[in-house]
């Protein structure tokens, strides 16, 4: 429980101070500023969960899966959350005829084309992932014990809740980042509470989303 507080509050304080003085003060520029947010909370949560994390790989791997089947796995859950968002997006824009999509994207996009391509990666494919990750659902849902299902219920939906609000701008965002929150969070269940296999589908969903970025310009 301790390690789980320590998590949350070190990603609150690094998201938000610690990127904001790093701004403040003119040291780097803004998504220098967030590569050095997330590599810090990165090794903070190697330093926290280091041990758990060898154990937790350890379990994964023992599942009856193959790698292919896995990866299949991750493909089609992110083309669910993809379509999901889509359909969202055409039927809320029809009938009330506002946008569900985030402003922020505009911030994601200069901090990637900012960015050189490795630090870039590190930060969609390594420490953003992992991070998010180890806060939103191991160190949210992961302290619940297994037979506690409404607890475990209500931590899940805190967990949905937390990772949105780091999110959005507005009411209607909601709609474009809740299909991934909820189903990556689902996917964390899918293979009993394991943060390498939810990590698994958030790096996958966010190197489609980085190479759409670098090759589509459009986007």
């Amino acid at each position: 429980m301790a390690r789980a507080s320590m998590m949350i509050v070190l990603f609150y304080l690094m998201q938000y101070s610690g990127r904001g003085l790093l701004l403040e003060y003119g040291i780097v520029s803004a998504p220098w500023a967030s590569f050095i947010v997330y590599a810090a909370l990165f090794l903070a949560g190697i330093l926290l969960y280091g041990k758990h994390l060898v154990t937790e790989w350890s379990r994964f791997r023992k599942r009856k899966k193959k790698i292919w089947n896995f990866l299949l796995e991750l493909v089609l859950w992110s083309l669910l959350s993809v379509a999901i968002t889509v359909a969202l997006y055409f039927t809320i824009s029809g009938i009330f005829h506002v946008s569900i999509l985030p402003g922020g994207q505009s911030t994601v996009r200069q901090t990637i084309n900012m960015l050189p391509m490795i630090p870039a990666l590190l930060m969609i494919a390594v420490s953003l992932p992992f991070v998010q990750e180890l806060t939103f659902r191991e160190a949210i849902i992961g302290v619940s014990e297994r037979t506690r299902k409404l607890r475990l219920f209500l931590a899940s939906l805190l967990s949905v809740v937390a990772f949105l609000l780091i999110q959005v701008n507005n009411l209607w965002e909601i709609c474009y980042y809740l299909p991934f929150a909820a189903l990556v969070t689902a996917f964390y269940h899918r293979y009993d509470r394991n943060v390498w296999a939810s990590a698994g589908l958030h790096i996958f969903y966010n190197i489609v989303t980085y190479l759409l970025i670098r090759l589509v310009p459009g986007l």
